[in-house]
């Protein structure tokens, strides 16, 4: 078995001005020492998205990407450990409050205590007590006690931030930590909206074509029932019926039923009911596949896992985050709002948030 492992990088620019490849780090456990993989990625001018296959991986193993010059050996902080099988709420929240200029991701610099976290990069951005101040500090590999806190205030001197409620255990050497600012990364008592609310509200406004199997027919049946499916179907969201046929070959062989003269309809019968109906049952040699509408399921918990791409799944995000703001504070965020929604139309479509078609 092999993974195709896609990294991306958002500020290609900034990292290419440092670095030229990106090394690929696996283990079997997200909290483990990490191998570093033979094959490495050359990063190119422009390019932010980059493919590489894990010959030997499987869907169980965890990845951490980091950016490395050949020349003088510098390498980067790891990204958080991530699995190939999708992209988790962890990632695409500080991945949405990033791009909107309202979030980063550090690493401790040294052992923090119950009143404070120490990141020496932090000294040369923050310039008085108030730097970060109301903004919300995760430590994702924290107990959940521990978790979330809102920061106090901040020392230039040291670089040290200090939470509202003292940690139980305090940071230690080398952890991770993420800070958000305008809202919290998950929902607080208290605190209308966070950035993990933004981002199950776009993947649930995202649509998808999904194929749905119902079983094989019997030569009788013409009804087959979605109630099973009823949480997330509706009449809007049928498309098409196919019915498939398997060769001696192995090859399967997919016919439209409503071009070749066998025609299917929505049914319901009261509510809470949804079936589709074939004016002619289908063999038991045919499979009946249902093409439907879908919108991408809504994530929880932090390591929740979505298949919607990431481009899509964070400017979905970023609709919702500026439109929230926008609601708490109106007429302040309105361009920035108008640019996200150009931004997943971009996405949807291929075409760049920043390109207008002119008349011609």
């Amino acid at each position: 078995m092999s993974i195709t492992l896609r990294p991306y990088v958002e500020d290609i620019e900034e990292v290419i001005a440092s670095y030229n490849r990106i090394r690929v780090y696996r283990d079997t456990d997200p909290e483990g020492s990490f191998d570093q993989l033979a094959a490495t990625i050359t990063l190119v001018a422009d390019q932010e998205n980059y493919e590489a296959t894990d010959s030997s991986g499987t869907p169980s193993h965890w990845y951490r990407n980091v950016y490395y010059d050949t020349v003088s050996g510098s390498e980067s902080q790891p990204s958080p450990p991530y699995r190939t099988t999708g992209l988790t709420l962890e990632q695409l929240c500080i991945e949405t409050a990033r791009r909107a200029g309202f979030g980063f991701d550090g690493v401790c610099t040294q052992a923090g205590s119950a009143t404070a976290l120490f990141d020496d990069e932090l000294r040369d951005q923050g310039v008085d007590e108030r730097f970060l101040v109301a903004g919300w500090i995760l430590r994702p590999d924290a107990e959940a006690v521990d978790r979330v806190r809102r920061i106090h205030d901040f020392d230039p001197d040291t670089g040290a931030l200090t939470p509202v409620r003292d940690w139980q255990s305090p940071p230690t050497d080398t952890e991770r930590y993420q800070v958000f600012m305008a809202f919290p990364p998950i929902r607080q008592r208290g605190v209308a909206y966070s950035w993990a609310d933004a981002v199950s509200d776009g993947l649930n406004m995202v649509t998808y074509e999904d194929e749905i199997n119902l079983g094989p027919g019997d030569g009788i049946a013409r009804r087959f029932d979605l109630a099973t499916h009823l949480g997330y179907l509706t009449r809007e969201d049928l498309f098409s019926v196919i019915t498939r046929t398997t060769d001696s070959d192995g090859v399967n062989h997919d016919r439209d039923e409503s071009k070749r003269g066998r025609f299917w309809d929505p049914v319901t019968n009261g509510r809470g009911t949804l079936a589709i109906q074939l004016s002619r049952a289908p063999s038991d040699e045919e499979t009946v596949l249902l093409i439907a509408r879908r919108r991408y399921d809504r994530l929880y918990q932090p390591d929740d896992v979505t298949e919607c791409p990431f481009d899509v799944a964070r400017a979905a995000a970023l609709v919702h985050a500026y439109g929230q703001l926008e609601r708490e504070q109106p007429k302040k965020y309105g361009r920035e709002l108008a640019q996200a929604w150009a931004e997943y139309q971009g996405v949807l479509t291929g075409i760049p948030a920043n390109v207008v078609r002119g008349a011609g």
